[in-house]
């Protein structure tokens, strides 16, 4: 997967699945969505983040089709999860990565230079494995062109309202109104700026 013309469909909707649950995974590829997130990060309690690891392993490895893209969502950098989550990603051969809690470019190169060693080890080709930035913080936002341009890993930028509101010290509502519709506006600027996709925020009215 890559930028522009490269990409094989249009990401019209991408739809987050938890990692640990057997049941919601068997129905992923029957809902309707362009691309599925599965998810290491916020839907996975600490307890399963194993267990998510090798249910997504298994069940993408016996995917078969190629109408959806199917990405895993790791935890953050910062976190005590990430490396295994990486390493266990890599393995499981998705279409593309989500990278939460992208605050600086710098960040990203990290994440850019652990994922190559991840790759030698797999066997697997350098810089192959592409990645979305969810951008979920003040500080994020303002660097929203500096991390867009950060690696050609990068496939886009996504916000994330939810914790962008906690950041910010307001109440997670609506995403449509205020400083969070200006933050999405933001990135959309930057991810054009930058030659990159901007996805949109979550849709919360579950």
């Amino acid at each position: 997967m890559n930028p522009g013309e490269d990409r094989p469909h249009l990401g019209r909707s991408f739809l987050f699945v938890p990692g640990s649950e057997e049941r919601k995974l068997a129905k992923a590829a029957s809902l309707g969505a362009d691309a599925v997130i599965l998810d290491l990060e916020d839907a996975v309690p600490p307890a399963r983040k194993a267990e998510a690891r090798t249910r997504i392993r298994i069940f993408l490895q016996a995917q078969e089709t190629q109408a959806i893209e199917w990405l895993i969502r790791l935890n953050a950098f910062s976190t005590p999860y990430f490396e295994a989550d990486l390493e266990a990603s890599v393995r499981a051969d998705p279409d593309a990565l989500v990278i939460p809690k992208v605050d600086s470019p710098e960040v990203l190169q990290l994440v850019d230079a652990h994922l190559t060693e991840a790759e030698h080890a797999s066997a697997r080709p350098a810089g192959s494995l592409k990645f979305f930035a969810l951008i979920e913080s003040a500080r994020g936002i303002l660097n929203a062109h500096a991390i867009a341009t950060a690696t050609s890993r990068l496939l886009g930028l996504m916000p994330g309202h939810v914790d962008l509101s906690a950041d910010l010290g307001i109440g997670a509502g609506r995403a449509d109104g205020g400083i969070v519709l200006h933050a999405r506006c933001q990135l959309v600027l930057a991810a054009r700026a930058a030659g990159v996709d901007a996805v949109d925020t979550i849709y919360l009215n579950i």
